[in-house]
């Protein structure tokens, strides 16, 4: 496999958002061989909004390369709306090699916290996820290149 290319669009470098996330992916695609297979699979568009800080991005996956734009760009698959620290909090969410689901460790009290975090935020609608239930495993497959756990 090609090494996986993340790229800012031009604009998106002065998205604090966006460039978290670029960060947040290098890393991740570059310790995780599950992340890097899960992302060579993936070709739509993802779009990101924090309602708090005005802040949204987009993200088109072409297998094996992502480019991050700032605002919406394209029709996006799935839409993950929410207060930024829920958004933020989608990288922390643990992963388990368990059909891919996130099921926290027993051995590791903080998977149980970041999970508690995410289903919390879901049911207080700090978090909405729009397109997940049509478009699952893109959704699941977002979550696992982000996640900095597996």
């Amino acid at each position: 496999m090609l090494d996986p290319i993340v790229d800012l669009a031009p604009g998106a470098e002065e998205n604090a958002l966006a460039t978290f996330f670029a960060d947040v992916l290098r890393h991740n695609l570059r310790m995780n061989p599950r992340a890097q297979k899960s992302f060579g699979a993936m070709r739509a568009t993802v779009h990101f909004v924090a309602v708090d800080s005005t802040e949204a991005v987009s993200m088109r996956f072409d297998h094996g390369r992502v480019t991050l734009h700032e605002g919406n760009i394209g029709i996006p698959a799935v839409t993950f709306c929410g207060e930024r620290d829920a958004i933020v909090n989608l990288t922390t969410v643990p992963l388990s090699s368990w059909l891919g689901l996130p099921v926290p460790n027993p051995k590791k009290p903080r998977d149980f916290a970041a999970l508690r975090k995410l289903v919390g935020g879901l049911r207080e609608r700090k978090l909405i996820v729009y397109g997940f239930f049509s478009h699952a495993r893109l959704a699941t497959r977002v979550l696992r290149i982000l996640s900095s756990r597996e």
